[in-house]
């Protein structure tokens, strides 16, 4: 329901609004609120590419919006895009000069934790996949 009110403003102001230069400004503030409520709740709904389009559109507003780039971060790792991932966090450190919130060391590291996992099953899947190609190439051969 919250997603639908979100996706209902943006609508609002995209066809809708047309005002001064602080108006605009004003409107922009509360189109880059809607955005990353609306990537959070995608977020929350497994809907990681959507969650990436709305924070793509909150960077067009503002390129260093830390709830931007953390949630794009969680939805890249979310779909087994590490380094996409690492480099929305290593912007938030770069930008916030002040100490690394845990939420950001705590995404670092699972990140790196699911990268360790996606890796070992990757391996595992191939040595499967190549011992299984193998024995059928070598019964095919002793057939002919």
């Amino acid at each position: 329901r919250a997603l639908a009110l979100y996706e209902k403003s943006l609508i609002f102001y995209e066809y809708c609004f047309d005002g001064n230069a602080s108006e605009r400004k004003s409107a922009e503030k509360l189109r880059l609120q809607c955005l990353l409520n609306s990537a959070a709740c995608f977020l929350h709904l497994n809907r990681y590419r959507k969650c990436i389009e709305q924070c793509d559109e909150a960077l067009e507003i503002d390129c260093n919006n830390k709830k931007a780039l953390f949630r794009r971060a969680r939805a890249h790792r979310f779909m087994d895009k590490f380094d996409l991932a690492e480099k929305d966090l290593m912007k938030i450190i770069e930008t916030r000069r002040e100490k690394v919130s845990m939420e950001v060391e705590n995404e670092i590291e699972l990140i790196g934790s699911r990268r360790q996992d996606y890796e070992t099953s990757l391996i595992c899947f191939a040595k499967k996949a190549f011992s299984g190609n193998s024995r059928n190439e070598n019964t095919e051969d002793q057939s002919h």
